[in-house]
């Protein structure tokens, strides 16, 4: 059973996206005229399809993606001979091909923004962030061996790279000591006077994170109108971008790739979500939201962000890009994404041992 929850919390989660995104390219496609083949969720064969008017809606067997059926994506497909040229992707205005494009992006930025309202509507509370200041040490932890004691403030982490991480709340301590391996030290406020301490952390098998044996103070409880909900959901997207962004980050530097998750990752994490409840599960599924948007405002060729790259680069010269370029450019930008996925699933696999 909790297999078959595990596979369905997946498909959902990645189908949902998928499609939000799609329909996002769909239907500005369609409102600048532009002939769509078809709409498609899913890649492998068939299960369904219907025609409604000139569009062929399916659903396909394999649920890792999707795709809108634009004539003039593809020059040389036979479908698109009939099709004139004003109504391919590349007979529309610029600017129009731009919001094509970038309407996939948007459309998951908003997806993520209307959970995020919706689960603090349907909450109706919020809990305030603590302060990182210890209310409880463990005995004989990690933490009390270590030397840390009741009404420590924490307002830094660094890892054994010496990567130093500035901490406001309880939550972003335990976010870094759940993300880092190896032994830590904290930055830590005792009564005005700066101290630094180590620790290393451990996992703790039945939570599945990892802890130094120390407790905050359990953060404020606040009733909140649907006009808050609006708002908190705002702050939250904008967390959820923040944290995708140094990600990103950190990335390009080469830093904490070990943390990398790739598809087997996100199955774990949807599994455990959807067991925990649906709330759990749709902000899981907002996040992922923010972060393939983001992901594919990356200027990758492959990617919805490189294809506007290329549109405005050919607007500026005037001319078509070569198609011998734009393939090599399309197929590196494939590459680039293929070995992400293949390190990113690496991590997972060694995550599991």
């Amino acid at each position: 059973m909790d297999t078959i929850i595990a596979i369905l919390s997946f498909v959902i989660l990645l189908s949902v996206i998928v499609f939000i995104h799609e329909l996002g390219h769909f239907l500005t496609a369609k409102a600048f005229g532009v002939y769509c083949g078809e709409f498609s969720i899913g890649m492998g064969p068939v299960l369904f399809k219907k025609q409604v008017g000139e569009t062929q809606y399916s659903i396909r067997a394999l649920p890792i993606g999707g795709f809108v059926s634009m004539a003039g994506e593809a020059d040389d497909t036979k479908a698109d001979e009939n099709v004139p040229f004003e109504r391919t992707i590349n007979g529309i205005k610029t600017y129009q091909q731009v919001i094509v494009m970038l309407a996939g992006i948007i459309m998951n930025v908003i997806l993520a923004w209307v959970v995020f309202v919706g689960i603090n509507m349907a909450v109706g509370q919020r809990v305030e962030a603590q302060p990182a200041i210890i209310n409880e040490v463990v005995s004989d932890s990690i933490a009390s061996e270590a030397g840390f004691k009741v009404g420590d403030k924490v307002t830094k982490i660094a890892d054994t790279e010496n990567n130093v991480y500035d901490v406001k709340t309880a939550s972003e301590m335990v976010s870094v000591v759940n993300t880092f391996e190896g032994t830590l030290t904290f930055t830590i406020d005792r009564d005005g006077k700066i101290l630094e301490l180590e620790a290393t952390p451990v996992l703790d098998k039945e939570s599945e994170s990892k802890r130094i044996g120390v407790a905050f103070a359990p953060g404020k409880v606040v009733k909140i109108s649907a006009v808050d909900a609006i708002g908190y959901g705002t702050k939250d997207l904008g967390e959820a971008s923040t944290a995708v962004f140094d990600g990103l980050a950190n990335l390009l530097h080469g830093k904490n790739l070990s943390q990398l998750s790739g598809p087997v990752g996100i199955f774990k994490i949807s599994a455990q979500a959807a067991q925990s409840g649906i709330l759990v599960f749709l902000r899981l599924l907002a996040l992922f939201s923010v972060n393939i948007g983001i992901m594919n405002a990356l200027p990758i060729p492959a990617l919805d962000g490189g294809r506007v790259i290329i549109v405005l680069a050919e607007r500026l010269f005037g001319r078509k890009l070569n198609e011998k370029v734009m393939n090599s450019l399309i197929l590196g930008g494939f590459a680039v994404l293929i070995g992400l996925m293949l390190f990113a699933t690496y991590n997972d696999i060694l995550r599991m041992f």
